[in-house]
């Protein structure tokens, strides 16, 4: 089952990093993901708008009942803490190193109602401060996290992940942030600043991209500003929150 966006909401995509067809079903990917992002975000919507929390606001396990619901009203191949066996190089004995990271748990696995495509999700929470005399860059520790999403997927894509492809086309691995657009409550922007910030948060997160690999960056973003985002809250004034992928194949 899949909910209506309300008509004030205002849900933009940002694609500017991402080439569809350099990547092995790389349109169907983009509708799924605009689709999860509308689902994400009118989900919390209408929790909002009945009791007054959002959940995507908070710690990313808050934010996981969303997810995995919206990933579930798009096809029903889908589940959590998906367990992945990795099989360890040799080491100079013969002997296989370090037995305990044999497996690994990934947030999310789906795969299309076609089969076209699967993807193994790590998901995380981020943030980006965009006060007035703030530098608009992420901090140490939302850098830390996008670093260790990052080279969680390379361990499934690259240390011989020992596992069948259900699907018949690409397999992505995929980091998916979750990134409120914050600003301190006497550092508001001016307007043209505002808005500005997601195209500003695009660029921030392409310097994660390898033109090497076969690599993409999609964001969905909701407009908060109609449903009370620029008051005050305890994380300050938060006109935007992006849902955003870094994509590989």
């Amino acid at each position: 089952m899949t909910y209506q966006l309300p008509s004030n909401a205002n849900v933009r995509l940002l694609d500017s990093y991402y080439k569809s067809d350099s990547l092995t079903n790389g349109r169907a990917f983009k509708g799924f993901f605009k689709e999860l992002g509308e689902q994400v975000f009118v989900l919390n919507l209408r929790i909002y708008e009945d009791i007054g929390e959002f959940p995507l606001a908070y710690e990313e396990k808050k934010a996981y009942s969303s997810i995995s619901y919206a990933i579930h009203s798009l096809t029903p191949y889908a589940w959590s803490e998906c367990h992945v066996d990795i099989k360890q190089p040799m080491s100079s004995e013969g002997k296989e190193s370090k037995p305990k990271d044999k497996w690994r748990f990934v947030d999310f696995w789906c795969m299309s109602t076609n089969k076209q495509f699967e993807a193994y999700i790590e998901s995380k929470k981020l943030w980006l401060n965009i006060s007035e005399n703030a530098r608009w860059k992420f901090d140490s520790a939302c850098c830390e996290r996008i670093q260790k999403a990052l080279n969680q997927l390379k361990d499934i894509k690259s240390a011989k992940v020992e596992m069948v492809s259900l699907a018949n086309g690409a397999s992505f691995k995929v980091a998916l942030f979750v990134i409120p657009l914050v600003y301190a409550p006497k550092g508001k922007p001016n307007l043209k600043d505002i808005e500005s910030a997601p195209k500003c948060l695009e660029e921030c997160l392409s310097g994660y991209l390898d033109d090497r690999k076969k690599m993409g960056l999609l964001m969905s973003v909701l407009d908060l500003r109609p449903f009370g985002g620029e008051s005050a809250s305890s994380d300050g004034p938060n006109p935007f929150t992006a849902l955003v992928a870094i994509v590989w194949e």
